[in-house]
């Protein structure tokens, strides 16, 4: 078997570890794969193994598609017998190149946003044959309510790796370090959260917190933390490839938007078992409340204040729920099980037959 990965720049960004745990899974699986990127993307931050096409991303979304397309001899001489889109916006150029190549595709459905496209879907099946992927369980029911069955759906959480020791974050008596991930664009959400800061520093004037936003231009956050007068305990930090390890370096993880969409950096967090304080989100079903975070169910400044001054005080509840969250992603969010998982949908659908051991 051979599968093509493709993916856009702002996916790559934003779940680049997430890609490169499913290309080495999968080859480790036996699974030849083809990594599509834009030529933009640097070619050292990808996975080293298996074979790397490039295409120029462009905004016109027609001439993106054409371009996307064009790569069908190429991956035609690979051999390539599936096709992987990771990101909605690839979907309809993925579902008409997987047409002229004549191979399925698998579509990965990973926000409330995709479920537009979804309606869409039935005038491509004349196209080719797709499968949906679908990253939670709600997502998974709301493709299926909107399409049924034809084009067939599955869930495919996205996996993490889990380490043995839960991270043991500081001190009583030492400050909180918390990161606060969301899209970087200033709403009720992030103000209400700001909010809630501005109290926690008047009581504990040692406590930092990191911004780090999926947008790149962050002025009205930055103008409205100097505002509140947030500045010296509040640093941004720039979107770029390689922070990851920094952010899940804090003692909390802040999430403080229903974005709708799965994003991995929240799972490693807990994964590491870092306490994590979300907004609730209907579509994420890994947010869980007091199993894998504490939510904040209302609206205001209020349920952040009794949230932050909780993790502040009880150093000991917030570690629990870390150990908690690890647990609950090892049993659910492994990357081996993604993995599994994925490789059973290519297999369905290219009907290659299951290889038992000798």
């Amino acid at each position: 078997m051979h599968a093509a990965l493709l993916a856009n720049t702002p996916w790559l960004e934003e779940e680049l570890v997430l890609f490169r745990h499913l290309v080495v899974g999968l080859i480790d699986e036996q699974v030849r794969v083809a990594q599509v990127v834009p030529e933009s993307f640097p070619a050292a931050e990808v996975s080293a193994f298996g074979e790397r096409l490039t295409w120029r991303e462009s905004r016109l979304g027609p001439l993106q598609a054409w371009r996307v397309q064009r790569l069908g001899g190429a991956l035609a001489e690979l051999g390539v017998d599936v096709l992987h889109a990771l990101d909605g916006q690839l979907w309809e150029a993925v579902v008409k190149l997987a047409g002229k190549m004549q191979v399925p595709a698998v579509l990965v459905c990973s926000s409330a946003a995709d479920l537009e496209r979804v309606e869409h879907a039935t005038r491509w099946l004349d196209d080719a044959r797709f499968t949906f992927a679908a990253g939670t369980e709600p997502l998974l029911h709301a493709i299926r309510e909107r399409v049924g069955a034809d084009p067939p759906s599955e869930l495919i959480p996205p996996g993490v790796y889990v380490p043995e020791a839960t991270r043991v974050g500081s001190g009583e008596d030492q400050p909180i370090c918390a990161v606060i991930s969301g899209d970087g664009r200033l709403d009720d959400d992030y103000q209400a959260l700001f909010k809630a800061i501005r109290v926690v520093i008047d009581e504990h004037p040692l406590t930092q917190f990191f911004l780090a936003g999926l947008e790149t231009e962050q002025h009205r956050l930055w103008r409205y933390a100097r505002r509140s007068g947030l500045l010296a305990n509040l640093s941004i930090i720039p979107r770029r490839l390689g922070n990851r390890e920094l952010l899940l370096q804090a003692d909390v993880f802040l999430h403080p938007q229903a974005l709708g969409c799965v994003r991995i950096v929240t799972i490693e967090a807990m994964a590491r078992g870092l306490p994590v304080l979300a907004r609730q989100d209907p579509w994420l079903d890994y947010l869980v409340e007091d199993q894998t975070g504490w939510l904040v169910h209302e609206t205001g400044r209020e349920p952040w204040v009794v949230l932050l001054r909780r993790v502040i005080k009880d150093r000991a509840a917030g570690q629990e729920l870390g150990r908690r969250a690890q647990a609950w992603v090892r049993a659910r969010h492994q990357a081996s099980t993604q993995v599994e998982r994925t490789l059973g949908v290519y297999r369905r659908m290219t009907q290659e037959s299951l290889r038992f051991p000798s």
